[in-house]
């Protein structure tokens, strides 16, 4: 099994990282990738300093859109 690991530019647009982890995936896969992973927080930018406020609006529901557009 072919395999990628991925590592791009985090910003603080969850959209625009979601569309580059798309874009990175799609030619990973196009170049016979299998299994492709991301960085743990790809999308968001977990700010991860131990403050609730900062960390828990990042996440993300599962299931919900951000996963059925990975999926």
């Amino acid at each position: 099994m072919k395999a990628a690991l991925v590592v791009h530019r985090v910003t603080s647009d969850i959209e625009q990282n979601l569309k580059t982890v798309l874009t990175m995936a799609n030619r990973a896969a196009g170049e016979g990738a299998e299994l492709i992973t991301f960085s743990e927080a790809a999308l968001t930018g977990l700010v991860n300093e131990d403050k609730t406020d900062l960390d828990l609006p990042l996440g993300q529901t599962i299931p919900g859109p951000v996963t059925e557009t990975l999926a």
